[in-house]
């Protein structure tokens, strides 16, 4: 230890003094140790003991450890001079575990002792790959799905997950909580935290689902929401990022848009709130020729879909805006056939322009279909997988019986992780495109039996009714328990329940292959 003292009078008389002192036992185990381990590593571990008496000592050097095999033996005699010191080494081979424990203590005559404890990490020499597949049975009978080990892999890391879930209520309950309780209070998360809740609420309620939790937790989320949006709106009617920020158009729509579907859910909303964020957003829109890049066209197929949404919509922007359509990406031209679906319900031909459009342009893949855009769009916060969600919002409100509309379920299923997507504004679209296609198909009246077969060995079976349909199973086989040189066999059944010929409802599957 080095201490300093440093001392200063009130007639400016300085001093100052340095003092180093060792401190240490008369018995010391120091611990020789790694910074880390492989799994798999064969290393030499040791302790120097230091005798730091003026007599020679007889000691006993012991080693206890937990996540590694040590060599015996693990308690070493041996007799130390006086000043002396002495090394003491074990071999060892470190286990497939996240932290290697060692203990290392010495004992001698006279009261002495001295014990040590090393946390060691433990790392793997291979990195972490998840590839994964969805689908649905959608009536009796059973799906067979090949998952194929790649030539090269560590056999001692890894799982087959297999998650069940009997309605798509049950699939964005953890993205609903991950929003819940997102830790960041930025005007957008501020949205995001309760939009997707009050479109999944009001779906729920339409279909006659009771969720109490929801129904509970909902009057304060959107309360306390709708009192930091009312504080943190600008004079002009706008919201910017934080609240000191300029306002943004493309923030202030999605304030709006949040606004309007909290007011559809029956939750008070001012009156005045809105109206000022329209006139914001009316003043916002550029003419015609305002805009040169794609993100600007973006941004004005957003403002007019909100708008829209509001009642307060601009046919004429909007028809101007579809002919110059091939500026706008993917998910932009969802917004605006949205918003023309909305502003001439009687005219569908430039709706079905525009998803023709945006069905020449999918991606289909044995995981489902999805869409990439050609560049990012930072200023809209897009992602491809936000893209297939707002993609999947306007097949479920304006054209429903497309193809491409389950199979888009089953990719934005796939892609989740640990159950909800990688941002919030990927999760946020997910849940309320995933919410209109649980009201368009009116999955809600689950009744069958299930089950799941992992190369001819049963990995779980269950039932499902009305009032289990949001919880979801998840089943795990591990990697070392597969077929490593042929495909391996996953069944999953769908069975009518016990006494019924047919069962109803749907069943979603994914499996992921860590």
């Amino acid at each position: 230890w080095r201490m300093a003292a440093r001392g200063v009078t009130a007639e400016t008389l300085v001093g100052q003094a340095r003092v180093d002192i060792v401190s240490t036992k008369d018995l010391l185990v120091q611990p020789v140790a790694p910074r880390f381990f492989l799994v798999g590593d064969r290393a030499e571990l040791a302790a120097v003991v230091h005798n730091n008496t003026d007599a020679s000592l007889d000691v006993q050097v012991t080693l206890q450890a937990s996540g590694v095999d040590l060599a015996a033996p693990t308690r070493h005699a041996l007799s130390i001079p006086a000043r002396g010191k002495a090394k003491v080494t074990w071999g060892a081979v470190v286990q497939d575990a996240e932290e290697a424990s060692l203990l290392f203590a010495v004992q001698a005559g006279q009261g002495l002792s001295d014990a040590i404890e090393v946390p060691v990490p433990v790392y793997r020499a291979s990195t972490l790959e998840v590839v994964a597949t969805a689908g649905e049975l959608d009536a009796d009978g059973s799906r067979l799905e090949a998952v194929v080990l790649p030539p090269r892999y560590d056999p001692s890391q890894g799982d087959l997950s297999v998650h069940l879930e009997p309605s798509l209520a049950a699939a964005t309950a953890d993205g609903l909580r991950y929003l819940q309780h997102f830790p960041y209070e930025c005007t957008e998360q501020t949205v995001s935290r309760f939009l997707p809740n009050v479109v999944t609420y009001r779906a729920l309620k339409r279909l006659g689902l009771v969720r109490p939790q929801l129904e509970a937790a909902l009057p304060e989320l959107v309360g306390v929401a709708l009192q930091r949006l009312s504080n943190q709106q600008h004079p002009d009617g706008g919201w910017g990022w934080w609240a000191a920020d300029e306002s943004d158009s493309y923030l202030s729509a999605y304030v709006l848009l949040g606004l309007v579907e909290a007011k559809r859910a029956g939750f008070p909303v001012d009156d005045g709130l809105m109206e000022r964020a329209v006139t914001f957003l009316r003043e916002s829109l550029g003419r015609r020729t305002a805009f040169r890049e794609s993100w600007q066209a973006n941004r004005q197929a957003f403002v007019l879909y909100a708008l829209a949404e509001a009642g307060a919509g601009d046919l004429g922007r909007s028809v101007a805006l579809f002919e110059r359509r091939a500026m706008l990406d993917t998910f932009a031209k969802a917004y605006l056939a949205m918003a023309l679906g909305l502003l001439e319900p009687g005219e569908p031909a430039r709706v079905h322009t525009l998803l023709s459009d945006i069905a020449n342009a999918a991606i289909v893949s044995a995981t489902g279909a999805h869409w990439e855009e050609a560049q990012p769009d930072y200023y809209a916060m897009n992602t491809d997988t936000r893209s297939t969600a707002i993609v999947l919002a306007a097949l479920v409100r304006l054209d429903p019986a497309n193809a491409l509309a389950p199979n888009a379920v089953r990719w934005l299923m796939a892609a989740r992780k640990d159950g909800v997507w990688e941002t919030t504004q990927e999760t946020a679209w997910a849940i309320i495109a995933l919410t209109d296609w649980m009201a368009a198909t009116g999955e809600l009246e689950g009744s069958y039996g299930w089950r799941v077969v992992v190369n001819d060995r049963p990995l779980g079976a269950g039932s499902v009714s009305p009032k289990t349909l949001d919880e979801k199973v998840r089943l795990q086989i591990a990697v070392a328990d597969l077929l490593a040189d042929q495909a391996n066999r996953v069944l999953i059944e769908r069975q009518p329940p016990e006494g019924e010929t047919t069962g109803q409802g749907r069943l979603y599957y994914s499996l992921y292959l860590r």
